[in-house]
């Protein structure tokens, strides 16, 4: 039976395949050695991409990667970039460090 590219995905990285280049915030450069060639690929603007015959983001090259790699690009609310854990935390005096003043199992 054929592989799909969510399995062959997962089987690249257990086989260590998957070589991460360049992590950004923005972006991400990373190689992974398919079954006959080493493709790049990556995300940037946006987007996922891929230089395999696939040309998709649905690849099991890319799907190798978003495995590793965590691109959120909308945070959930409580996530609070670093400049702002002091002022959160001045105001919250019970320590807890989200913008609600409830800590991360929620409570107060």
């Amino acid at each position: 039976m054929r592989e799909t590219f969510r399995e062959k995905g997962t089987r690249y990285l257990t086989e260590g395949r998957l070589i991460l280049v360049t992590v950004d915030p923005d972006r991400v450069i990373a190689t992974c050695r398919g079954e006959g060639s080493v493709y790049r690929l990556g995300y940037a603007g946006g987007r996922w991409w891929c230089d395999c015959p696939a040309r998709s983001e649905n690849c099991a090259h890319v799907y190798a990667c978003k495995r590793v790699v965590a691109i959120d690009l909308n945070p959930p609310r409580w996530i609070v970039p670093h400049e702002q854990d002091a002022r959160i935390r001045a105001n919250n005096p019970n320590g807890a460090n989200t913008p609600n003043g409830h800590d991360f199992e929620g409570r107060r």
